[in-house]
């Protein structure tokens, strides 16, 4: 199914820009300038029946030519469309996405971490050719109304018999009938489905069990076959590749009942994983340059690479929920400065420890 979604920018080349969403067919743009306040909201609710998803450019106040023209900025407009969603005049939720680049975005955010939230994903311009942007609003969108459907059903939205194998504190108990669909899809998105937990990625799963991706010519057959039961087929599961890491411990006890994923080094689990499965086209990831431990079970956010958390420095961001795992940066990628420009850091409690660090490689 296509979507079609409303795309507010008051850049004269945003015709052009358009064109990168639609190369997949999975939605359809409509590009309008903004208006003064009162009356796009106007038109927001006068059309919300044809708008399944909108797009707003963050700074909608840039170019004050012409007869259209706003003073006001993406957060402000999306913040009102959240409010009135309780409003018997709006009739519709649909998911609001930002649409900006990477220098506008660094400083909003560093000044109002906030805002982020009132967004249902963030995309850069710089990035508008990867098709996965399509992929990721289509299931972002088909997810609202899923949920709308079934909440506040979690069992049925995340396609599971029960949640008896899950951590009880993972769902808040806002999450009910009476909740927005924002606020489910945006918490199971950002809180499970984004964050390394009880939900894995693919860059997790060759972690823990020893692969390198892209050296392993039977990568694909283990991921997509014989972990196949273990794969998320809930919300958001068409755009974000997902296994539950609780059934890929079950999985690995049913061919190895002596020893746990964690308890063994990256050789060893490749090892198993060749002799009991027949797949002998599976290669060991090797260390990280200035790691030497194949003791993997976090993944260098800088390399997307295996890594063992004892050789890696925690990375700046809120602190993980009880149920999630915290997140790391290998020596080489913290040395490299490696996506430094997205904001990947070193955590200001690992500063110390990183400087001694350096002082070795200096």
């Amino acid at each position: 199914m296509t979507y079609n979604l409303l795309y507010l920018d008051d850049d004269p080349t945003a015709t052009t820009i358009a064109d990168g969403f639609r190369t997949t067919g999975l939605i359809n743009i409509t590009v309008q300038r903004p208006t003064e306040f009162e009356s796009q909201l106007e038109e927001l609710i006068a059309g919300q029946e044809g708008i399944d998803g909108l797009i707003l450019d963050l700074k909608l106040d840039d170019n004050l030519s012409g007869e259209r023209k706003a003073r006001y900025t993406a957060t402000s407009l999306a913040s009102l469309v959240r409010s009135k969603v309780k409003e018997k005049v709006w009739k519709k939720e649909f998911p609001i996405f930002l649409f900006t680049t990477i220098s506008k975005s660094n400083n909003l955010f560093s000044s109002d971490a906030n805002s982020r939230d009132l967004f249902d994903w963030i995309f850069l311009k710089e990035e508008i050719s990867n098709s996965s942007i399509q992929f990721r609003i289509h299931a972002i969108i088909e997810a609202y109304s899923k949920i709308g459907m079934d909440k506040p059903n979690l069992p049925t939205i995340l396609d599971l018999e029960n949640l008896s194998r899950l951590d009880k504190r993972i769902f808040p108990s806002y999450l009910d009938e009476f909740s927005s669909v924002f606020n489910f899809s945006r918490y199971i998105l950002n809180e499970l489905i984004v964050a390394p937990g009880p939900l894995i990625d693919e860059y997790y799963l060759s972690s823990r069990l020893g692969c390198d991706v892209k050296a392993s010519e039977d990568w694909d057959i283990l991921k997509n076959e014989i972990l196949k039961e273990a794969k998320y087929s809930g919300v958001f599961s068409n755009a974000f590749d997902r296994w539950w890491m609780y059934k890929l411990n079950d999985w690995w006890q049913s061919i190895e009942k002596e020893n746990t994923l964690a308890s063994l080094d990256a050789r060893e689990r490749v090892e198993i994983l060749s002799e009991r499965l027949g797949l002998k086209r599976l290669i060991v990831a090797e260390p990280i340059k200035k790691s030497s431990s194949y003791r993997y079970w976090t993944v260098c956010q800088g390399f997307n690479r295996p890594l063992d958390p004892r050789e890696g420095l925690r990375i700046d961001e809120k602190d993980p929920l009880p149920w999630q795992e915290t997140r790391y940066i290998s020596i080489e990628a913290a040395l490299e400065r490696v996506r430094r420009d997205q904001g990947l850091k070193v955590h200001p409690l690992e500063r110390e420890r990183f400087n001694d660090i350096k002082k070795t490689f200096s």
